[in-house]
């Protein structure tokens, strides 16, 4: 037996049915968005097949981690002795230095003075040669740089032990043997500097030792006139 179906019954079915497709085409994309912002909406970045040690960005460059920077300056450490000479010479290096060495024995025995407590003409002249002295090691420093040299800053065993010998002294000594020591060791270093003018290889270096000789001549007749006036002395 066939059962009538009213009209408003097949026309809310017909509706039902065709607005089922439309509905899943829709949420397809909303749960694609949703699945994508949950993550952060970040895609994960393709890693590039590269040479081993190197990292590849985005951009598409490769960078070692490894790789010094362009223009850097190589580090050079003291070791105690001339080894790597930079740019220079050996024998400018040398020259370099012993004049690092010469300047450290003299600021040393300068403030062995200063510890003394002897105060007066000889207590002012080591104010002097130090701050002289100065002057000198930061052109010398200067130019050792330039040249990618490490100087030999520390005093060799002869100047060491006549430094320690300062220890032992009485104060009535120290005058003495502080301007004996200026004197010696500034005469050879005049010397040498007269040689490095004349014959140095590298250029800085001539014109280091020609406009420092002064600078040494003056010590050298000043710690002279002092040595002449301390009592004792032969």
């Amino acid at each position: 037996m066939l059962r009538w179906v009213s009209v408003p019954t097949v026309m809310f079915a017909l509706l039902l049915a065709l607005s089922l497709p439309s509905a899943a085409q829709s949420a397809s994309p909303q749960e694609h968005s949703s699945s994508s912002s949950s993550s952060g909406g970040q895609q994960p970045a393709a890693v590039s097949q590269g040479q081993p040690g190197t990292q590849t960005q985005s951009g598409g460059q490769e960078q070692s981690p490894e790789q010094p920077l362009a223009g850097a300056v190589p580090s050079l450490s003291n070791a105690g002795k001339v080894g790597n000479t930079g740019i220079f010479a050996p024998s400018d290096a040398e020259f370099l230095s012993r004049e690092a060495q010469r300047l450290k024995f003299q600021d040393e025995i300068a403030n062995e003075q200063h510890k003394s407590g002897v105060k007066g003409k000889v207590k002012q002249f080591a104010v002097i040669l130090q701050s002289n002295n100065g002057q000198i090691d930061a052109e010398l420093h200067k130019v050792a740089s330039s040249g990618y040299f490490a100087l030999v800053t520390n005093m060799d065993q002869q100047q060491r032990q006549e430094h320690v010998a300062y220890y032992k002294m009485q104060r009535g000594n120290i005058d003495r043997h502080f301007l004996d020591d200026v004197i010696r060791s500034t005469q050879q270093a005049i010397s040498e500097f007269q040689q490095a003018a004349q014959s140095a290889q590298n250029p800085d270096v001539r014109r280091f030792a020609s406009e420092n000789l002064p600078i040494l001549q003056n010590n050298l007749n000043r710690a002279k006139q002092l040595q002449s006036e301390v009592p004792g002395h032969d």
